[in-house]
């Protein structure tokens, strides 16, 4: 008879989904369901601002691959505001909890304050404080984070920017995660 809860689970019934555990393919499971996402939001409203989430991303995923830079910034860039929609005053530390395991600790760090980052280029909208981002100038990312924010993420609201289109990252998202999909090879935090 199956467990009914997690307290009554015998030692037997944890040796099998650890088992299952080590098979499931983690990385190609998590860049599918983050590619749903932003999908979804392609033909979402944008709600005031020259583009909507969806092309934001686009744009500034763009402009991460035309500088060169890594696979791993690309896919960084690619989700950095999906959860945007759905956790307004969280979406950095939502992606961030969700990238943790494949990306390294300062593109988590990056993406868990970018909204703070980001604060600094708000210059005409009021009660909004631009200097947010001091509260982590003694981190070791902060000029990560701020040059991120300055040369990537502020200025993809361009709605006659040029972007490259989602299929031209779909194989670059699935060969970056295709990479995690043992549990060995995942990041855990301590």
């Amino acid at each position: 008879m199956p467990f009914t809860s997690l307290a009554t689970a015998s030692p037997e019934d944890w040796r099998r989904i650890m088992a299952e555990e080590r098979t499931m393919p983690y990385g190609t499971r998590a860049a599918g369901l983050l590619m749903m996402m932003l999908k979804q939001q392609r033909d979402d409203d944008a709600f005031g601002l020259p583009v909507n989430t969806y092309q934001h991303c686009l744009q500034t995923a763009t402009r991460v691959a035309n500088a060169g830079e890594s696979p791993e910034l690309i896919v960084c860039s690619l989700f950095h505001d999906v959860p945007e929609k759905m956790a307004p005053f969280s979406h950095g530390a939502v992606i961030a909890d969700i990238l943790a395991p494949f990306i390294s600790e300062r593109n988590e760090w990056m993406l868990r304050h970018h909204p703070a980052f980001q604060q600094y280029h708000f210059v005409e909208r009021p009660g909004l404080n631009r200097d947010a981002r001091d509260a982590f100038r003694g981190s070791p990312h902060f000029t990560y984070a701020a040059r991120y924010c300055e040369i990537y993420d502020q200025n993809s609201f361009d709605p006659g920017f040029a972007a490259l289109p989602l299929a031209h990252f779909e194989a670059i998202v699935e060969t970056y995660f295709r990479r995690f999909d043992s549990l060995d090879s995942l990041r855990i935090a301590p």
